[in-house]
């Protein structure tokens, strides 16, 4: 096999190795919230809220329907659903009164990290052995994988908007 159809296969084998562990990942994901007594979608809108809080940016209810892809009427049902459960608190944003800002409540912090610390654990023993240059060659190839499937996504996006209209 020569070197650019062996690249080729590797990241034909990477792209799907990826894909599986996004599958797993949906499948954790489903079984976590399960347990809680949470609907999956539950569970995304509360770790987006909660990794909104640690990045140290406030995420309003527009923003939480756009990283969602909800409509409003989906994003409203929801937020009062979190609310409701004591996961997630609503208060107004002090720059702008007219604006909600969404937050994670004491129950809805606890349930996200125990959803996201073990995972951390598990990641930290599972690359334990591999070298620091091997993580940063891995980040980089991630990051350039999320690149292209945002660009997919809007593409697939427009298309569908396109097909609406």
């Amino acid at each position: 096999m020569n070197e650019t159809s062996d690249h080729d296969e590797l990241v034909r084998r990477l792209g799907e190795q990826l894909d599986q562990v996004a599958t797993l990942h949906d499948q954790v994901e489903h079984a976590f919230a399960r347990q809680h007594g949470l609907h999956p979608t539950d569970l995304r809108a509360l770790l987006l809220i909660y990794r909104s809080y640690l990045s140290g940016m406030a995420l309003t209810a527009g923003e939480f329907a756009s990283h969602l892809d909800l409509s409003s009427g989906a994003v409203t049902y929801l937020v009062e659903r979190l609310s409701a459960s004591g996961l997630v608190e609503r208060a107004s944003d002090p720059k702008d009164r007219r604006k909600v800002i969404l937050r994670h409540s004491d129950l809805g912090l606890s349930v996200a990290k125990s959803y996201l610390e073990p995972l951390a654990d598990l990641n930290l023993g599972a690359l334990r052995d591999v070298d620091s240059d091997q993580l940063r060659a891995a980040l980089e190839i991630c990051q350039a994988l999320e690149s292209t499937m945002r660009e997919r996504e809007r593409a697939l996006r427009t298309t569908s908007e396109e097909v609406s209209e």
